[in-house]
């Protein structure tokens, strides 16, 4: 369903394809995906390492929490007024050519 209908195949390929569509992939010769499973990485210990970092960053910036909790609706209420305006730059290579 993600390619109907069909217009500009890169376009479609990096803003609609989910990863699902995909069940193999081979570079050298080699799985790297067999069956939709990533092989070479291990997942867990990567989700293990990430949260680590996460409560490390945490840790680092607990500091400054009472000024973010300050500044919070302050940003948030100019994060609307910025998402409505066009993005003045080629956010991605495979934007349509003018």
């Amino acid at each position: 369903m993600n390619w109907i209908p069909h217009h500009w195949t890169v376009n479609q390929l990096v803003h609609t394809e989910d990863g699902t569509g995909v069940r193999h992939v081979m570079i050298g010769g080699r799985f790297v995906v067999r069956d939709g499973r990533i092989l070479t990485i291990d997942l867990n210990r990567l989700a293990n390492e990430a949260e680590a970092a996460r409560e490390r960053l945490e840790a680092l910036n607990a500091e400054f929490r009472d000024l973010y909790d300050k500044l919070e609706p302050v940003v948030a209420s100019f994060c609307p007024a910025f998402a409505a305006q066009p993005y003045h730059l080629r956010r991605y290579l495979c934007d349509a050519p003018a």
